[in-house]
């Protein structure tokens, strides 16, 4: 598997904060999911303090070329679903998931190449994560016994 290039984070975590910026802002939770999603997955720190100073006023379909390879792989190909599952998950990080971030969703899938089909099923997916994390800290804070 192809292992990301600097520039092709950048424009990955650029593209994340862009479309959780669809209802105007880019708040402190939704930035720091993101960046605690790419540090898990070894994002440098040079990487993650641009991204940390990133306003997020990029278009998120104008960044999808940037996520290609050198040699001309699409590293994004293998990774669309997780792509747009993540910018949910982003737009969601701050407990809510407002009309804009669903339309900026919406387009950045589009671009990408996915259907509205997908979309519905990656954001009934988070849902369902949601709900089960949720589900986790109320049995394991609360024992029942």
């Amino acid at each position: 598997m192809h292992e990301p290039t600097n520039e092709e984070r950048l424009a990955y975590g650029s593209a994340l904060l862009a479309v959780t910026r669809g209802d105007g802002v880019v708040s402190p939770g939704e930035r720091e999911w993101i960046l605690g999603a790419m540090a898990a997955e070894g994002t440098p720190e040079s990487v993650l303090e641009q991204l940390a100073a990133d306003p997020g006023d990029a278009d998120p379909v104008a960044l999808l070329p940037r996520m290609i390879t050198s040699d001309g792989e699409r590293w994004l190909e293998s990774r669309k679903r997780t792509l747009i599952y993540n910018a949910i998950k982003a737009c969601a990080a701050d407990d809510s998931y407002h009309e804009g971030e669903r339309a900026a969703v919406r387009r950045f899938a589009a671009a990408a190449g996915l259907t509205e089909d997908i979309v519905v099923q990656l954001e009934q997916l988070q849902q369902d994560d949601a709900d089960l994390a949720k589900k986790k800290r109320v049995v394991l804070a609360i024992p029942q016994d």
